[in-house]
């Protein structure tokens, strides 16, 4: 008989997404939130926005291990081997004053020192690399936590549209219970049916169900958004939202993928240099000391001898077959690659910028109609009120009223939140805010 208002809609998808939240123990308690400090406290709890200062440490780590990398290396190293055959010399009576008979096993043991005196500056480059790369894996944070905000806007906006519709509801049960007790007056009076009365009384218990209904949906949610911000967020807590201006001055696009974008490119540049290095000639001196069978530097001398040498080693790679020009053209491809996705960011959210202006319009325009269907309704409503008090109408005229005038609010109020969440959505998409 009565036709049921339901924000399932809206609501259900959110609470798809945050079901199942536990509710804990918070140190403080808020009367007032607002979006920009639920952000900072998700971002205080959310594992992972907890990287910076790990990747922080990272960096230096890898700038430890490029400066050991430009220390001597130094290292104990030993070596045998058996060949089938050695070098042999025999006087065979000759004049001859030495002879040459090298064993068939030779052993060595020795330490070994090599120290890079130039490396044509790659420790330098590799240094400028991870510096770049540093750089991309904060930002890269960064644009996690703005893709985490959405959960906090899409909460805020849901618990105030439930919000609305429980005041709705109390609205029309305050004005049902006051048309019960003036119907109960009646019937104890004799002029009005008892199915009157049942009429108004079956009524108002399917208006606290939906009351009810809506307000533990808005619990749940609550509860979520409490979780997530890490506070006890009681019933009375005001949930603010940012004053962002009329919704056609929509602001310009400021997206951290932006930057994301711009130091991944300078990460690419930054590997120029490397190839660069890689070209240079690089030097190199290196020492050996140790103790060998036989002697590992006098081939006359076949016993166990210790030994030592010095010396310096030279590399300048001079044809590389234009490997180095194919290598900086691919990183120019990488480059324009990052330029298109830039574009693409940016191409998408100028495309429903059309889209967003002419459902603002639109919504306008529903709103006022809206607006003043709910206040002729209403004053349908307080006519019916009377004329039921009088005994002229039956409280199933009255019901039907009551249900018609109910739903024109309630598209009221669901045309207003509409068109908030249509600008903040928008504007949130820009980097507004």
């Amino acid at each position: 008989m009565n036709k049921r208002i339901t924000n399932g809609r809206l609501i259900l998808p959110v609470l798809a997404l945050f079901w199942g939240f536990p509710l804990a123990g918070w140190a403080q308690t808020r009367t007032q939130l607002d979006l920009s400090t639920a952000y900072q406290l998700l971002e205080q709890r959310y594992p992972a926005l907890q990287d910076d200062q790990l990747l922080a440490r990272t960096y230096e780590l890898d700038a430890q291990l490029l400066a050991i990398d430009k220390l001597p290396g130094i290292a104990l190293k030993a070596d045998g081997r058996l060949q089938s055959e050695s070098t042999q010399l025999n006087t065979g009576g000759s004049e001859m004053a030495f002879a040459i008979d090298q064993p068939l096993v030779a052993i060595k043991t020795y330490l070994e020192v090599n120290y890079i005196l130039l490396d044509g500056g790659m420790n330098k480059a590799n240094a400028k690399v991870q510096q770049a790369q540093l750089a991309v894996d904060q930002q890269t944070i960064r644009v996690q936590r703005y893709a985490l905000r959405e959960r906090i806007n899409q909460l805020f906006l849901a618990i105030n549209l439930l919000r609305e519709q429980a005041k709705l509801f109390e609205f029309t049960r305050a004005d049902l219970q006051s048309r019960e007790a003036a119907a109960q007056a009646s019937v104890g009076n004799g002029v009005a049916l008892v199915s009157d009365l049942a009429q108004l009384q079956v009524r108002l218990l399917e208006l606290n169900g939906q009351e009810e209904e809506v307000t533990y949906q808005e619990q749940e949610l609550r509860a979520s958004l409490a979780y997530l911000v890490g506070e006890d967020l009681p019933a009375a807590v005001r949930l603010v939202l940012p004053e962002l201006g009329e919704p056609a001055e929509v602001p310009p696009i400021d997206r951290p993928e932006q930057e994301l974008y711009r130091l991944q490119q300078q990460a690419v540049l930054a590997q120029t240099d490397r190839l660069a290095a890689q070209r240079k000639p690089r030097l190199s001196a290196y020492a050996q000391a140790g103790v060998g069978y036989p002697n590992p530097l006098n081939i006359l001398d076949n016993g166990t001898a210790p030994y030592g040498l010095v010396g310096v080693g030279f590399n300048w790679p001079i044809v590389d077959w234009q490997k180095e020009k194919l290598q900086r053209e691919r990183l120019s491809v990488q480059v324009q690659r990052i330029d298109n996705q830039q574009a693409t960011l940016a191409f998408n959210i100028e495309a429903g910028k059309a889209a967003y202006l002419l459902a603002i319009a639109r919504l306008d325009s529903q709103l006022a109609n809206d607006q003043a269907i709910a206040e002729l309704q209403a004053t349908i409503l307080a006519q019916l009120a009377v004329q039921l008090d009088e005994g002229v109408i039956t409280s199933t005229d009255y019901v039907s009223q009551l249900n018609t005038t109910l739903r024109a609010r309630q598209q009221l109020v669901l045309h207003q939140l509409a068109r908030q969440q249509a600008q903040l959505n928008y504007w949130y998409s820009r980097g507004g805010f």
